[in-house]
């Protein structure tokens, strides 16, 4: 089965095979410079001079530890939705007491800076959430711009990079990301089952300056520093959370894959493939979610096409072909299908087959695409030869 989803994603078999070793307990001194190796490799991916802190959970887990840290009873908040993970964080905040305050912006396009900002003068916010990668859209927010403008206000900025990750442009010191959550499924090219928050200085003292404990004991970042990072060294009896020590190691083998490749590198391959991607589908006359402009390169959100359901078009694919795409979810449940292109997706020995693919189940379903129309596209936006 390949699976070409949003996450859990395709993973490099070198990342597997760190699964098969021994049990090793994370309080054991072996596992110590493992945990402090992916921490350093970590941090550039990050861009923070802060900490990072690896969690036991999936993504939600992280974007959670985020805002009951940063969010105290009482606070106003500004949650920035476009998206159903944008409205997943304004249901955080009001479940840790703040008081939360909705810009919404359609689904289809990236938040509108200059309706942020007017909220920005007119209230006294402790902090603003936002989505970096809306999985759900396929929709790219400008975060390098919201960042400074919570900076200017005063405002803790609060990011979901859940499927930004290592794979758009993140440097939380340059864009003046305070707190930033991201997960190991996705874009880093990992197992599920952890999720990672970067801090930046800015945020670790504000953490330190809060007027209330956390109302969470386990997702309480503010933990870390005095517990675990202040010490002589990484102390291993002292983890907040007891992280999982199997997949700490595929992490740590897909940090070291990445760095191999270079961030760079890496960024501008899934770039690449991303474009190429759009460039076929509009080519063969389907049309993209995102109105042009906020793509996100993690995903590309393809609008169902009229006469065709989505759940046919992900079924035949699973059952004829044996790829996996992830279908829509919520309020845009049979309006999208999502085609991931992360880490080893961004490839054309994943894209040729899945394309090819979806080119015979639309045929099948009777929507007129010529053949080989997507995959011509994909490869003459590469740059290769089209003949297959």
């Amino acid at each position: 089965m390949l699976n070409m989803t949003p996450g859990p994603i395709a993973v490099d078999e070198r990342v597997l095979l760190t699964l098969a070793q021994s049990v090793i307990a994370p309080q054991d001194e072996a596992f110590v410079p493992v945990f402090e190796e992916t921490l350093r490799l970590l941090r550039p991916v990050f861009g923070t001079q802060g900490d990072v802190v690896i969690l036991p959970g999936s993504s939600r887990v992280g974007v959670e530890a985020a805002v009951v840290s940063a969010v105290e009873p009482g606070d106003q908040v500004l949650n920035v939705v476009n998206g159903v993970f944008g409205n997943w964080l304004a249901e955080m905040t009001r479940c840790v007491g703040g008081e939360s305050v909705v810009v919404e912006s359609p689904w289809d396009r990236p938040v509108d800076v200059e309706l942020i900002e007017r909220h920005l003068r007119g209230g006294e916010f402790k902090a603003l959430t936002v989505v970096y990668s809306e999985t759900s859209t396929g929709v790219r927010n400008p975060v390098e711009v919201i960042g400074p403008l919570c900076r200017r206000h005063g405002v803790l900025c609060v990011v979901d990079a859940v499927s930004a990750f290592a794979v758009l442009p993140l440097n939380l010191d340059e864009m003046c990301i305070d707190l930033c959550a991201a997960s190991s499924q996705k874009g880093i090219g990992a197992l599920l089952g952890l999720s990672m928050v970067g801090m930046n200085p800015n945020a670790v003292e504000a953490l330190r300056r809060r007027r209330t404990p956390c109302l969470s004991f386990s997702l309480d970042l503010g933990r870390w520093r005095p517990q675990f990072f202040e010490r002589q060294g990484i102390n291993p009896g002292m983890y907040p959370v007891l992280p999982s020590t199997h997949l700490v190691c595929a992490l740590r083998e897909a940090c070291r894959l990445l760095h191999q490749e270079g961030l760079s590198q890496r960024l501008r391959r899934i770039a690449n493939h991303a474009r190429a991607v759009r460039t076929g589908v509009e080519q063969a006359g389907l049309e993209l979610f995102p109105r042009p402009g906020g793509y996100s390169d993690a995903l590309t959100a393809i609008r169902t096409p009229h006469g065709c359901q989505e759940a046919d078009i992900l079924t035949r694919l699973k059952q004829r072909h044996g790829i996996l795409v992830g279908g829509s979810i919520f309020e845009l449940k049979g309006q999208l299908f999502r085609i991931a292109q992360m880490g080893v997706q961004a490839s054309t020995s994943c894209l040729v087959p899945t394309l090819l693919a979806l080119e015979e189940t639309l045929s099948a379903l009777h929507f007129p695409v010529r053949p080989h129309a997507i995959v011509d596209g994909y490869l003459t936006a590469l740059g290769c030869p089209v003949a297959l």
